[in-house]
């Protein structure tokens, strides 16, 4: 059937027409690879991109996981020095404490009342000088730096009498060397 139709149109003619047919296909086939190789490559620079700026947030997470790792370490370092610190400063209160409610030998456990009514103006000196030496201790202790005179007092008349280890460092380096 073929043959008859090449002898009927004329074989150049069907060459011709199969030729440009044939180049036409090859034409969409190298246009459609062409478009495909272009898309390819778009693409690849794309998810380039994006593989990018996710190794860039990964790194980015992980230095700020470090860091906070780091700033765990240091706060619970911190923490713990303070409960250190916390704990002086409670035991340093007790024994402040301790020394306003002293039992007295020669006057019993109310002796303060007992001095309150027999010498009203004295005890009201030394209640008002004992409560500025008490209230400089718990200024200490809350962080308020020591004046030069507790830093140079050198003789227990000078220094604090509510809380001498705290408030005048060289009563601890008399203490010790008694």
């Amino acid at each position: 059937m073929i043959g008859s139709l090449l002898s009927m149109v004329g074989g150049a003619k069907v060459k011709l027409m199969i030729g440009v047919a044939i180049l036409g296909i090859v034409g969409t086939a190298l246009f459609a690879a062409r478009w495909y190789y272009n898309d390819t490559q778009e693409r690849l620079a794309q998810n380039a991109a994006i593989i990018t700026a996710l190794e860039f947030q990964s790194k980015s997470q992980q230095n700020l996981i470090a860091q906070q790792q780091n700033d765990a370490k240091q706060n619970a370092a911190i923490n713990s020095e303070l409960n250190v610190k916390f704990a002086a400063a409670r035991e340093e209160v007790n024994v402040i404490e301790g020394k306003f409610n002293k039992v007295s030998n020669l006057l019993g456990e109310n002796r303060f009342e007992k001095l309150l009514v027999a010498k009203p103006e004295l005890m009201t000196k030394v209640v008002n000088k004992g409560t500025v030496a008490v209230g400089r201790c718990f200024e200490i202790l809350s962080g308020q730096p020591r004046t030069e005179d507790e830093l140079a007092a050198e003789k227990p008349s000078q220094y604090n009498s509510a809380c001498a280890e705290i408030a005048n460092p060289k009563s601890i380096e008399l203490n010790n060397a008694n």
